[in-house]
């Protein structure tokens, strides 16, 4: 069996790297040259919670410390809407089941998605990657997410 690279990055103490598709985590999008957020997910983080009880809420807690870790600076933002829209999606396409911070908006990460903006200054070119990613989020259904960024370009 292949090894798990959520596993490894969490052994390893390297879950944020993951998330952001750093070093061995990165897997390259020939679409845009890109690191490819979804295949990780889809994979590596899908399995990995498939595994056994109790890894949909490990998961989540490596999530929101990967969260919480984020600087207010415009890469960071790219790295947390590329991982909310495709766990977004991902959920929507019945993947990642037991991950449900994007339904709740009092969950602890959703929580430490509304503090991270809360931190973020108006940009022009971050409230447009914002209003690129809120597209994709909305068609996923994701209410506590989608909240989030509407409250965030529009002041509250």
């Amino acid at each position: 069996m292949p090894e798990n690279l959520f596993q490894k990055s969490v052994n390893n103490s390297e879950t944020n790297s993951f998330f952001k598709g750093e070093g061995m985590y990165y897997s390259h999008n020939p679409m845009d040259g890109q690191h490819c957020y979804g295949v990780r997910l889809s994979g590596d983080v899908n399995k990995f919670i498939d595994s056994g009880p109790g890894k949909a809420d490990e998961f989540s807690y490596y999530f929101k410390k990967f969260v919480d870790s984020l600087s207010p600076a415009y890469e960071d933002l790219g790295h947390l809407l590329a991982n909310l829209a495709e766990v977004t999606r991902l959920r929507r396409q019945g993947l990642l089941s037991g991950v449900e911070f994007d339904e709740h908006a009092e969950s602890d990460i959703a929580v430490s998605i509304k503090k991270y903006f809360q931190k973020l200054k108006h940009k022009d070119d971050s409230d447009h990657l914002i209003k690129l990613y809120l597209g994709l989020i909305e068609r996923n259904n994701s209410i506590a997410v989608e909240s989030i960024l509407k409250d965030y370009l529009s002041g509250v």
